[in-house]
């Protein structure tokens, strides 16, 4: 699941699959998650595998220049989550 804050800044929320299931219906709405806050550090090539990889799973096309540098990905190891 990925959340955004109101200013759109997002953060991934991974949990183990099959443990957390997050409806669909759930798009659009408000949650609360709880968990442990993370950081994960790539180089460029390992963002350019990492987007794809996000891109492919979305569905989307990737364009790799538009990855400079190196990246910091926040996500969140969820451990609850509340959907309003």
């Amino acid at each position: 699941m990925e959340v955004a804050n109101e200013e759109g800044q997002k953060m991934r929320v991974k949990v183990k699959d099959g443990e957390i299931i997050f409806p669909k219906e759930a798009v659009g709405k408000t949650a609360l998650v709880e968990g442990e806050v993370y950081t994960i550090e790539l180089d460029e090539e390992e963002a350019k595998d990492y987007f794809e990889h996000m891109a492919e799973d979305a569905g989307q096309e990737f364009d790799p220049s538009t990855v400079k540098g190196p990246v910091t990905i926040y996500q969140v190891k969820g451990i609850g989550a509340v959907i309003n």
